[in-house]
């Protein structure tokens, strides 16, 4: 979804830098700042060389900060300058670095909670939670979505392994009526769906058991 609303940003013009795309349950510790604001040669160990960091990357583009909530204290503060005054400070560097980007999160805990607890900074959910908020509801509260992405994974997997593969109608059949019966949960969305393997436990995609 953030990347669909990035196209269609490009396509208007209204940005001109890159998409750029980050996990944020990935980042940890010095790892988090030198994603995020970029370091210098020598700013810690194993730092040779420097680094812009994904802000500076998506300099007049869209940054999408997935899972947000994962964001250490210490790296929200940052964000919530860069976000303010465009600029920030490089891990290691006493030289400010600059970069205009549009900002997208994504969460699954609420961050309201999250304030409350005192795991997330309240001025910086003000910052980000000011033109919309969309809420997009599991796979298991919209199993009308599940047959038109069916289509989708057989395509994807064609462009990552060169394979074109397709449905018979009674294997179609078969996985639609467990896909939408309560056995599956799809606990993991479309990860879930997209990682879904076959009841024997191989590690092939499941349409080459139904297939």
């Amino acid at each position: 979804m953030a990347r669909r609303i990035y196209e269609l940003k490009k396509a208007r013009h209204a940005v001109k830098g890159d998409f750029v795309d980050v996990n944020c349950a990935t980042l940890r510790g010095d790892g988090a700042m030198s994603t995020l604001f970029g370091h210098t040669k020598g700013a810690f160990t194993g730092a040779l060389k420097d680094r812009a960091g994904l802000l500076r990357t998506a300099d007049g583009g869209v940054l999408f900060l997935d899972e947000i909530r994962e964001l250490g204290l210490g790296e929200q503060a940052m964000l919530l300058r860069a976000l303010e005054e465009k600029t920030f400070l490089p891990l290691g560097s006493d030289r400010e670095s600059r970069s205009d980007f549009q900002l997208i999160a994504g969460t699954n805990p609420d961050l309201f909670s999250a304030v409350r607890e005192g795991h997330f900074r309240e001025d910086l959910l003000a910052r980000i939670n000011l033109l919309w908020t969309f809420s997009l509801p599991g796979l298991q509260s919209r199993p009308e979505d599940i047959e038109p992405n069916l289509q989708f994974e057989l395509d994807q997997y064609a462009r990552k392994t060169g394979n074109h593969v397709t449905f018979s109608k009674e294997a179609r059949k078969r996985f639609l009526d467990f896909a939408l019966s309560g056995g599956a949960a799809w606990n993991g969305n479309f990860r879930g769906l997209n990682a879904a393997r076959s009841s024997h436990g191989h590690s092939r995609p499941w349409w080459t058991d139904l297939g």
